[in-house]
């Protein structure tokens, strides 16, 4: 888990040029960095290409500018999207 977030911080800070935020609680590591308004297009999506990497991602706006956030779970934490539920007997 540790090592996706280290990864993926630095990739963030390469594509943003801001330092990335780390949050950790409950199994999670949460990071959050700034986002310039003047990406570029080829910028922009290497971006989602290194989000995909994440859990879960997104962005949020506030006042203070844009910010774009990606949660790395524990392995177990969640499952992938197609697997199917075990049934008790």
């Amino acid at each position: 888990m540790r090592s996706r977030a280290v990864s993926l911080a630095a990739q963030l800070t390469a594509l943003t040029g801001h330092e990335v935020r780390f949050e950790e609680a409950c199994g999670r590591i949460r990071l959050t960095c700034a986002l310039s308004p003047q990406l570029e297009e080829r910028g922009r999506r290497l971006l989602l290409i290194a989000l995909a990497d994440a859990d879960r991602y997104g962005h949020d706006v506030t006042a203070e500018g844009a910010q774009i956030w990606a949660v790395i779970a524990a392995e177990d934490e969640w499952p992938e999207p197609d697997a199917t539920p075990s049934r008790g007997s």
